[in-house]
């Protein structure tokens, strides 16, 4: 390249093409490159970046070696490549995000037509939401003793503006509001608004965080819940007897939501939250009035954890049946389309033994035909008492029972 060079600068035997001919192909190369490699994605840009670098090196030593015509290809493979694969790598990314975070303002500005940050006075509200349930979102907000509390708010327009459904869910929640405080695994909500021009909202105590420290930057909290639970678990599932810990906890609390003519309709791992380490039953958004079995009631609840059809949902019977599933996914780590089925690698673990006599009471939760399930709450909590004092005691069988 140096005796290229000095040939060129002493006009030896290199000559250079007329500068506009230069300038025209630097613009063709620079605009080819700039606007091909940002239509890549990136590995197969870095790629034709270097194939490019390589081929207009030896092009240009070619033409030097054959015809004695000198061209400043360093302009193309040392300037305009790097300058435009920095280009592929970063423009469309930002694009993206931009139109990322365009398309999340378009979706919040649908999502909250209508909806106006709760006016809660004495309250300080964050203004983007952490979490979204049933009918409604939830913000993170603080008391005027500077405790931390989540804020949901139900909107009119989120039941297609029937007041049927909506007269509902405020008339639940309303009862809810009275025995929440009663039982120690029932997600306590301290405050019901009243209904005002097509919403109203409901300030409930606040779950665990997910990681600590996230009071620094508020936007960062996550709720700590039995989904997250059963991600950082081995393999997906929980240790037996903490699975019989958290099903006699839900198992005490439903039996006592029952009682008080109250149904959950939506329990599942993403609707248990911790608070102060306890299960609790949260997301109460479908907490509905115990209705007789011939009143039509509204399909509700997520599949999976809904009994088989033609049962309806939003009963008792249903409720229990969706706790069943709970723990057959926190014990087997399997999700509840393969219920109940067991894993081969479970069956082998050290703690086979302990499930079966766990897995004796999910059969029963679950059974199709809801007469053969357990009569009530109060009835499964005393099955897995009676689970939990055998593991205690070391009683349990050494004989698995058959999975049904």
């Amino acid at each position: 390249m140096l005796t290229s060079f000095l040939n060129l600068v002493n006009d030896d035997w290199l000559r250079r093409a007329d500068r506009w001919i230069e300038a025209l192909i630097l613009v063709f190369t620079g605009a080819l490159l700039g606007g091909g490699l940002c239509r890549m994605r990136p590995l197969t840009a870095s790629v034709c970046a270097a194939v490019v670098a390589v081929a207009v090196m030896l092009g240009a030593v070619s033409c030097s070696y054959f015809t004695n015509y000198w061209f400043p290809w360093l302009l193309v493979a040392g300037g305009q490549v790097p300058c435009a694969l920095a280009w592929a790598l970063v423009v469309p990314k930002a694009r993206r995000s931009s139109e990322s975070h365009g398309r999340g303002q378009d979706v919040h500005a649908q999502a909250t037509a209508g909806e106006e940050l709760p006016d809660i006075p004495g309250y300080k509200l964050f203004p983007s939401p952490f979490g979204e349930g049933a009918y409604g979102r939830v913000w993170l907000a603080q008391n005027p003793a500077g405790e931390w509390r989540a804020v949901k708010m139900i909107c009119l327009a989120n039941f297609s503006n029937d007041p049927g459904p909506y007269e509902r869910e405020f008339n639940g929640i309303s009862r809810y509001q009275a025995i929440s405080g009663k039982h120690p695994s029932l997600l306590r909500v301290d405050f019901v608004s009243e209904k005002q021009a097509g919403h109203f909202y409901y300030v409930m105590e606040l779950g665990d965080p997910l990681e600590p420290g996230w009071e620094r930057e508020p936007s960062t909290y996550k709720p700590r819940d039995l989904a997250s639970e059963r991600a950082r678990a081995q393999g997906g599932r929980l240790p037996t007897r903490e699975c019989l810990r958290i099903g006699l906890e839900l198992s005490d609390a439903l039996d006592f939501l029952h009682r008080q003519g109250l149904t959950h309709r939506d329990i599942k791992p993403q609707n248990i939250i911790f608070v102060d380490g306890r299960p609790k039953l949260a997301d109460l958004g479908l907490i509905a009035e115990i209705r007789p079995p011939d009143q039509k009631r509204t399909l509700v609840g997520t599949p999976g954890y809904m009994p088989p059809p033609p049962e309806l949902p939003g009963t008792p019977q249903a409720d229990i049946y969706a706790l069943g599933v709970v723990l057959y996914v926190l014990s087997t780590g399997r999700n509840p389309a393969f219920f109940p089925e067991i894993s081969t690698t479970l069956a082998e673990n050290i703690e086979a033994e302990e499930f079966f006599a766990v897995n004796t009471i999910i059969l029963k939760a679950c059974q199709p035909d809801p007469t053969q399930r357990y009569a009530s709450a109060l009835e499964m909590h005393r099955a897995l008492q009676g689970a939990q004092k055998a593991l205690e005691s070391g009683t349990t069988g050494k004989t698995p029972p058959a999975v049904g």
